[in-house]
């Protein structure tokens, strides 16, 4: 919904992207809400439901980011990521122990 109904400041183009644009943040919200299983916060404090929400949506972006990268140095369209199945293999990946954790210098 806009208010700009002047075509040469907002095409149909452009229109058509934002849309686009748009549904893919409802689709992330709906993997988070439902796939991340985020739909309801643990916390029943005002300020711990807000960093609950916070490190969710982090730990969200971070393992998509990177099985994203993944994706794409073994060749593969990013595109055709599926939630369910890299939280599955995030998880096989933790309970197997091959997750190296390091320290970063923030230095």
């Amino acid at each position: 919904m806009t208010s700009v109904l002047d075509r040469r400041r907002l095409s149909d183009r452009d229109v058509a992207m934002i849309y686009r644009q748009r549904w893919g943040i409802e689709l992330f919200f709906r993997h988070f809400k439902q796939t991340y299983r985020r739909g309801k916060l643990r916390s029943h404090k005002a300020d711990h439901a807000d960093c609950e929400l916070q490190w969710s949506l982090l730990g969200l972006w971070t393992t998509m980011f990177h099985a994203k990268v993944q994706l794409a140095e073994g060749g593969l369209e990013p595109g055709c990521l599926s939630v369910a199945g890299m939280l599955k293999a995030f998880g096989r990946a933790l309970r197997g122990g091959r997750c190296r954790l390091t320290l970063v210098d923030a230095l």
